[in-house]
């Protein structure tokens, strides 16, 4: 035996080696739309819900902590907790930011740098309800005030459908682009809808990101720790009882892994939903001559 002595990580036995840390256990909540307004997909929840949730939290010992944080300390203290938001959607300036700095609670906001004050049109949008993204100049005013802003890919597709030319492109672009509209570093990347591989993982980091977020770990893939980082998604249909069950573990655990993964599992079939909704406008646009 080595005689190093294991340390206590958010809860649980690690050993201090930043690199070797299992870091998928680490409780970073993962939020996608906070927003008045129903959306059939599941992966909102309203505002109202939201600000119980930041409030249960403070009241019940939680310390928040910034992804830094989380990516560069060997010691946590026990209970700490990392609020994230994929997309970046436009109702977070009206119904999440206010909470945060009433509470003082530091976030993290992945952004898909192409569909800044534009419409979710990357999505298939389930009902046919459209939510805008965030604007630049939404972007600053909350960086201004202490939100951090980082990579969710320039066009939210699925990574590992595109070759390491274009994968390359859509990673650096989107960073740069952050980097060039905020004047500050972009460390990190949230793959879109969690979907990785051993290639995406390896050009997201010879793209100049330091770690890179998903949901669920790929067995059978050979990536770096730091390059798949699990986070706990927060949906509509979540209770209290399920946010410490994801945060703390326990008997029940393990049903709310089931949960997030069937709920994910609807959303990874978007780029095949939007490649076949494609598909018959291309064939009708080369089956049918043009008119005079």
């Amino acid at each position: 035996m080595s005689g190093q002595r294991d340390v206590e990580v958010a809860g649980t036995a690690r050993e201090p080696d930043l690199r070797n840390q299992e870091r998928s256990r680490l409780p970073i909540l993962l939020y996608h739309k906070v927003d008045r307004r129903f959306e059939c997909g599941g992966t909102w929840v309203t505002p109202r819900q939201f600000e119980r949730h930041v409030r249960f939290l403070k009241e019940n010992g939680y310390s928040f902590v910034t992804l830094e944080k989380v990516v560069s300390e060997a010691l946590l203290p026990t209970r700490s907790v990392a609020i994230t938001f994929d997309d970046g959607y436009l109702a977070l300036k009206d119904f999440a930011f206010p909470v945060l700095r009433d509470y003082d609670v530091p976030a993290s906001v992945f952004i898909v740098t192409e569909f800044v004050g534009k419409e979710n049109l990357w999505d298939v949008n389930v009902g046919w309800r459209r939510f805008e993204h965030l604007a630049w100049r939404d972007i600053e005013t909350a960086a201004a005030s202490g939100t951090r802003f980082y990579s969710h890919s320039a066009t939210h597709r699925d990574l590992t459908r595109l070759g390491t030319s274009e994968l390359r492109s859509e990673l650096v672009g989107s960073r740069e682009t952050i980097e060039r509209s905020l004047s500050q570093p972009v460390p990190y990347l949230s793959y879109p809808f969690g979907i990785y591989n051993a290639l995406v993982a390896r050009v997201a980091r010879e793209s100049g990101y330091e770690a890179a977020f998903t949901l669920f770990k790929r067995r059978g893939e050979n990536v770096d720790a730091l390059y798949c980082i699990e986070r706990a998604a927060v949906y509509r249909i979540d209770t209290l009882g399920s946010l410490v069950r994801k945060l703390e573990g326990g008997p029940l655990a393990g049903v709310e892994r089931l949960k997030s993964r069937a709920i994910n599992w609807c959303a990874r079939g978007t780029p095949v939903a939007k490649g076949l909704l494609r598909q018959p406008r291309r064939r009708s646009a080369a089956g049918c001559p043009e008119r005079s």
